[in-house]
């Protein structure tokens, strides 16, 4: 084999694991496995809002957000993630 052949064989495979690094790198971000989008914005408190005490509606002109720092009370079924009421005011 001469030399040529073999820097374009090396170059393809170099190529080749830095397409398949980029690849998996973009499945874990956008399947959520890296949560580097949505980590701030899953907070109640990052979205100028107030955890409830307890199950019920919102006083006022504020609406329901239903985040995973807030304590998780609706207790159904539906409620998988077990996200927790937090009412964050209408601007």
């Amino acid at each position: 084999m001469n030399k040529k052949s073999v820097s374009i064989a090396i170059n393809t495979i170099i190529a080749a694991t830095i397409a398949l690094v980029v690849l998996f790198v973009l499945i874990a971000v956008f399947t959520g496995r890296i949560n580097i989008f949505s980590q701030s914005i899953e907070t109640c408190y990052s979205k100028g809002g107030t955890c409830l005490d307890e199950e019920g509606s919102c006083p006022g002109e504020a609406v329901t957000v239903y985040t995973k720092d807030c304590d998780f009370y609706p207790k159904s079924e539906q409620n998988e993630e077990k996200l927790g009421q937090c009412c964050v005011p209408i601007k």
